[in-house]
């Protein structure tokens, strides 16, 4: 990046790609490609999409035309939809904190993406060192490993703390957490998904430890987790790890540095005028197989889709997907009132 937009004459950079893709793998048993900038395959926010932030969000003035346009909610919030509202100064450690490998050399070589001039960082309270953060850089420490908690601080020119990011040792797996990132007013992505019979839901799964922590390691994040719609229109559509070289999988995949993405699709219509539903119906050789058309201008209360996630030896978890026939909920449509309002 530095080779081109430090340079007058360009007018930017060209990123390939922003996500990871199937197809163009280094070789099986990979089966994607694994160059996206922002995401894996997926859609799990990658270390480089905190570079990015830090130099092509937080690093843009507000008052800057170039800068990118967000609804407020996303706007305010963290790239990953569980985290606490970001600051407009970007600091993240990206690596996982835990102890070299046996026989390998004692220290760790700590990277910290952030948008501030000075970088300091701490474990467990004791001051590791400050580093310089050059244009299009990053700041990047060797630390002693020591179990606990490592702190890295954004310093303003003035010597302030404009933000911080904590991470650190990670006990052994104790649950399963499920969220929702889509539909989600934090993705801009409306708030419950449509009962229009392809709407889809992308759900997170999360292995925990005791203290909430994302169990990232090998040894404990590899845990197979299977889904499973226990009620509601909804139908469990695929599964992926984001690992490269994750296969087709049903219900049940290996989760990959802790996590694991489920898409549930609405398996009902309800949404839209009754003559467009009525039409469907008549012309869909296949309703009522996967899919229920409700026709007729009455119908009824929309349930939740519940949705539960399972692994060997953890408590199961379960979400309910709101539902609505609204199809102003649809992405498309909040996108569009959003950028209208901007």
């Amino acid at each position: 990046m530095a080779h081109s937009d430090s340079r007058d004459f360009n007018v930017g950079t060209f990123v390939w790609s922003g996500f990871d893709y199937l197809g163009e793998s280094r070789g099986w048993p990979q089966t994607s490609k694994a160059r996206g900038t922002v995401g894996d395959v997926a859609g799990f926010t990658k270390e480089s999409a905190w570079w990015l932030r830090s130099w092509w969000l937080s690093n843009i003035s507000a008052s800057d035309a170039g800068r990118p346009v967000l609804p407020a909610a996303m706007a305010n919030a963290a790239l990953e939809p569980q985290g606490a509202p970001a600051a407009a100064t970007t600091v993240r450690i990206i690596d996982a904190w835990t102890a070299p490998k046996q026989g390998g050399a004692p220290n760790r070589t700590i990277h910290v993406y952030s948008d501030a001039p000075v970088v300091k960082l701490y474990l467990n309270g004791a001051a590791v060192g400050s580093a310089a953060v050059d244009f299009f850089g990053h700041a990047e420490f060797s630390v002693a490993y020591a179990a606990g908690a490592l702190v890295a601080k954004a310093i303003g020119a003035g010597g302030a703390t404009l933000a911080t990011h904590t991470t650190g040792t990670v006990g052994a797996a104790a649950s399963v957490r499920l969220t929702l990132d889509a539909p989600s007013p934090l993705t801009g992505t409306g708030s419950a998904l449509v009962a229009d019979g392809a709407d889809t839901a992308m759900l997170r799964a999360e292995i925990l430890d005791g203290t909430g922590a994302l169990v990232t390691s090998a040894a404990d994040a590899f845990s197979e987790i299977t889904f499973a719609v226990t009620s509601g229109g909804g139908r469990l559509m695929a599964t992926h790890s984001g690992d490269p070289a994750e296969q087709e999988r049903g219900a049940s995949v290996n989760a990959y540095h802790g996590l694991v993405r489920a898409f549930v699709r609405s398996s009902e219509v309800r949404a839209g005028p009754a003559a467009r539903r009525a039409l469907l119906a008549a012309v869909t050789p296949t309703a009522g197989h996967h899919t229920r058309i409700f026709t007729g201008e009455q119908l009824g209360a929309v349930d939740p889709i519940v949705v539960t996630a399972t692994v060997a030896g953890l408590p199961p978890a379960t979400l309910s997907i709101p539902v609505t026939a609204d199809e102003a909920q649809l992405p498309v449509h909040v996108a569009h009132a959003a950028c209208e309002s901007c």
